[in-house]
């Protein structure tokens, strides 16, 4: 799946001074360092993944990574278990802090004890000196890597795709002893001790993802920090430091897994594909206080309209083809004959969250011709049409490498794309005359 890699022409990182901080006395020599010593080149060979090395994102997993990609390091991406897409990353772990606390290391977003402590320049700090400038906005930090109001720590990540649980509840979990119990849940009845749930989930849900496999997996994981993340079909499981030996690698692997796997199962058991041809139920109307705040229902509505297309229900879509491998969770998506080349299908509008929430990446879905040979999970990428294409379960899946702009509904261009990338690869029959 795709990579987003800064531009060599981009402004320089603003690394140095940065604030650095250490989640356990053995990281300091690391977190002072500000990157990993060693890389994972050899580690990723031996194991038949792309060593993508430093400064990039996996683009199918950018909800769940850091939000630049300046804080990436030694990269490993491919599968990284059985039908199971993924990266493993050295990372700088971005934690809050208060610009106005001067008193010690001003460590907002966490508690607990830290180590190797520094706070380097505070950006914007030449215009907070400015008279009412915080009350105006003006101090704001600019929207770049390292000018948060934030530190960073050294930390080692495994990242998966999982789509059977596209449309589960965001979880994330963090040690109990550096997080407050007030709007959290102790997972100690689970069978999880040390452990706190941060966000809301559904009890039964909670039960059946940490009272099993997943739960003692967590639980396994052998660091001083551990956190959880889990968000429109992406897993994060992240610990401290820059871990380099390959055996606790596999290790955070094995657990990355088998956590992935207990999100599959308690979200979507016995995922079973649908018969690609057959119709999904429409949308639900929104509802809630929410209802059509993003503006896209509306937008879908009128696209649908306007390309003769029929609307489908994103959460039908999602039970349909639990293990579609185009990366995010639908927001919109439409049946018929598409544009662009009249070919039968569907095009979805993914969403990924993080901080390209407010984007939407399109996919368009084809039925497999007989005897097509199933492709790696994440897919590959077409160069001609910068496209990515899987193949599996009946289904020829091609999605665009990049997110759409903010606000955009590219239909014609997706559609028109797909069907050249199928075609052009022998999937999909030409054009009737």
């Amino acid at each position: 799946m795709g990579l987003l890699r800064r531009s060599r022409d981009a402004a320089p990182d603003k690394r140095g001074p940065h604030s650095h901080v250490a989640l356990a006395p053995e990281d300091a020599e690391d977190a002072a360092r500000g990157r990993p010593a060693e890389s994972l080149a050899s580690f990723a060979a031996a194991r038949d993944l792309t060593f993508a090395g430093d400064d990039l994102l996996v683009a199918a997993l950018v909800g769940v990574l850091p939000a630049w990609s300046a804080y990436v390091f030694n990269a490993c991406r491919g599968e990284l278990g059985p039908g199971r897409f993924g990266v493993l990353e050295h990372e700088l772990y971005e934690i809050d802090v208060d610009p106005n606390d001067d008193s010690g290391s001003g460590i907002s977003g966490m508690g607990g004890q830290f180590w190797a402590i520094r706070r380097g320049v505070p950006p914007g700090w030449k215009k907070r000196l400015i008279p009412g400038a915080e009350f105006l906005g003006m101090a704001e930090p600019a929207n770049e890597p390292f000018a948060a109001h934030a530190t960073w720590a050294p930390a080692t990540t495994v990242a998966l795709h999982v789509p059977e649980a596209a449309c589960a509840p965001r979880i994330v979990v963090g040690p109990a002893d550096r997080h407050s119990s007030l709007g959290t849940t102790a997972l100690e009845n689970d069978g999880v001790p040390g452990f706190r749930l941060l966000t809301e989930v559904p009890d039964d849900l909670r039960a059946a993802v940490f009272g099993g496999e997943a739960g003692r997996a967590l639980v396994r994981v052998d660091a001083p920090f551990v956190r959880l993340e889990f968000a429109f079909g992406q897993l994060a499981l992240t610990r401290n430091g820059y871990v380099t030996d390959e055996g606790r690698l596999d290790e955070l692997i094995a657990c990355a897994l088998a956590i992935a796997a207990g999100v599959a199962d308690a979200w979507c058991p016995n995922a079973a594909t649908a018969p690609f041809a057959a119709p999904l139920a429409a949308p639900a109307p929104e509802e809630g206080r929410l209802a059509g705040i993003d503006g896209w229902d509306e937008t879908f509505t009128a696209a649908a309209a306007k390309f003769g297309l029929t609307r489908e229900d994103p959460g039908a879509y999602h039970a349909a083809f639990p293990r579609l491998q185009v990366p995010g969770r639908a927001r919109g998506v439409f049946r018929g004959a598409l544009p662009g080349g009249g070919a039968e299908g569907r095009l979805a509008f993914h969403a990924h969250g993080g901080p390209r929430g407010s984007a939407l990446k399109g996919a368009a879905l084809f039925a497999a011709p007989a005897g097509a040979e199933p492709t790696a999970p994440g897919g590959v990428l077409h160069q001609r049409t910068d496209m990515y294409v899987a193949v599996g379960d009946g289904i020829v899946a091609c999605w665009n490498r990049t997110t759409d702009a903010s606000g955009v509904l590219a239909i014609t261009p997706t559609a028109e794309r797909a069907q050249a990338t199928a075609r052009e690869l022998g999937l999909l029959p030409a054009p009737a005359p």
